[in-house]
C-alpha cells in the first residue's frame, strides 16, 4: 500500500508534514543523520550540557493504529476523498499472522 499512496498522499498533505519528519520523503538516511550529529555537537560544545539520542524502530507501529482513527485524521487534513476511500478499502477486514520457520498462527484481524 505504502508505494501506491504515498505520491498522491503527499500531494494533499505535503505542506502540512513538520519538516524535521524524514520518513516517506524520499531521501537517503543521510539527511536526518546530518542533522541529528549537526544537533547532537551543537548541544555539546554550549558546555555542561548532555545530549541524549533515543533510537526507536516503528516499521511495524502502523499495525498498531486504529483504522477508524487514522481515516478520521486523513479527512481532517483534507485528503481527497477518492484517497481516504481506497485507503478505507484497503484497510477494511485485513488480517495478519505471524510465522516462525515452518510454524504459522491463527489469523487476527488488525485494528479499525
Amino acid at each position: 500500500m505504502e508505494g501506491f499512496t504515498l505520491e498522491p498522499l503527499l500531494a494533499d498533505i505535503g505542506d502540512q508534514i513538520d519538516p524535521y519528519q524524514f520518513a516517506m520523503k524520499g531521501r537517503s538516511t543521510t539527511e536526518p543523520l546530518v542533522f541529528l550529529l549537526h544537533n547532537v555537537l551543537e548541544t555539546l560544545d554550549r558546555g555542561g550540557s548532555l545530549a541524549r539520542v533515543f533510537f526507536a524502530d516503528f516499521s511495524k507501529g502502523f499495525d498498531l493504529v486504529d483504522h477508524g482513527v487514522l481515516v478520521a485524521e486523513l479527512e481532517k487534513l483534507n485528503v481527497r476523498p477518492a484517497v481516504v476511500g481506497w485507503i478505507r478499502a484497503f484497510l477494511t477486514r485485513r488480517k495478519k499472522c505471524v510465522r516462525i520457520r515452518d510454524k504459522m498462527s491463527s489469523f487476527k484481524c488488525l485494528n479499525g
